[in-house]
C-alpha cells in the first residue's frame, strides 16, 4: 500500500520472481470487503500499480494480485493486512 485517502487506496508490487518461462503480460487486481467470503476482480492493468477507487471511508478492504503471461494466470499473493481508506487528517 503506497497512500490512502477517505475514499481511495493505491497499491505497488512487484514482479514475481518466477514467470514460468513466460513473459508477464499484465496483472489482476482483486479486492475483497472485510464483510465478504469472495473476492471480486477490480481490474486488470499492466502496470505494477493501480489507485482503487469510490471505497468507503473506515471500512476494510483486502486486495490480492495475480501475474498475467501466455500460459495463463498464476497464484494470487494477497495483501498482509486489510486496507482501511480514511481521511489524510485523522488521528
Amino acid at each position: 500500500m503506497t497512500s490512502v485517502t477517505e475514499s481511495t487506496v493505491s497499491l505497488s508490487w512487484s514482479e514475481p520472481a518466477d514467470d514460468g518461462g513466460s513473459e508477464i503480460t499484465g496483472y489482476i487486481l482483486e479486492r475483497r470487503d472485510s464483510d465478504k467470503r469472495s473476492f471480486s476482480k477490480e481490474t486488470e492493468t499492466e502496470e505494477e500499480e493501480f489507485t482503487v477507487s469510490k471505497l468507503k471511508e473506515g471500512k476494510k478492504y483486502l486486495f490480492r494480485v495475480a501475474a498475467v503471461n501466455e500460459v495463463g494466470t498464476g497464484e494470487f499473493v494477497e495483501l498482509p493486512e486489510a486496507a482501511v481508506p480514511k481521511s489524510q487528517f485523522s488521528k
